[in-house]
């Protein structure tokens, strides 16, 4: 069901050891770290840090996106984007791509869409993260589209390229795909 190579030809996606070498090392840590965003940002900030669910319903995901999760044309696919905020401080934007199949798996434990869907994922002992790969992503560009419902601050002609992580995870066997955009004010905090 699910794919098991990310096709990184033609692409500005590196992989973990290209992206190390490029990342600065004071932000690595944090983008590279492999269990719950959630309850990792919320430890490193004493719990503090907000979460907000901007929008989410069905939509058309990119080509590329559907590829990466082995989609036939025809499945639909629920799309969240979200923010993470600190000390009113936006610290990452995500976008979650689930095609209608693993929603089906994830609406049996999910009953508030409010709150952030790693709380339910990283509990059930069958998730399985399947792939990092990063890029510096200019939210504006229409390279992801997806990124059209980013924070206004976001899009913004002047703002400067994002370190951007995507997965592809398996949910019970079922495949959804998480792109996360760190802000510098996340990984600049932490080197304090």
């Amino acid at each position: 069901m699910l794919k098991e190579h990310i096709n990184m030809r033609d692409d500005p996606w590196l992989g973990p050891e290209e992206a190390q070498a490029q990342i600065p090392p004071q932000a690595w840590p944090l983008i590279s770290h492999r269990g719950s965003l959630t309850h990792h940002l919320r430890q490193l900030t004493a719990n503090k840090i907000q979460f907000s669910l901007l929008t989410h319903g069905w939509a058309s995901a990119l080509t590329a996106d559907r590829q990466t999760l082995n989609l036939p044309p025809t499945e639909r696919t629920w799309i969240r984007h979200i923010e993470w905020r600190y000390q009113s401080n936006l610290w990452v934007y995500a976008v979650t791509l689930i095609p209608e199949t693993t929603l089906e798996q994830i609406k049996k434990k999910l009953t508030d869409w409010d709150k952030p869907i790693g709380e339910l994922l990283f509990q059930d002992p069958s998730l399985n993260r399947r792939h990092f790969r990063f890029c510096q992503l200019l939210l504006q560009n229409q390279f992801n589209g997806l990124h059209e419902q980013a924070p206004l601050e976001l899009r913004s002609p002047n703002t400067t390229p994002l370190w951007t992580r995507q997965s592809l995870l398996s949910f019970r066997q079922y495949p959804l795909l998480i792109t996360e955009s760190f802000l510098p004010a996340a990984y600049g905090t932490l080197s304090h």
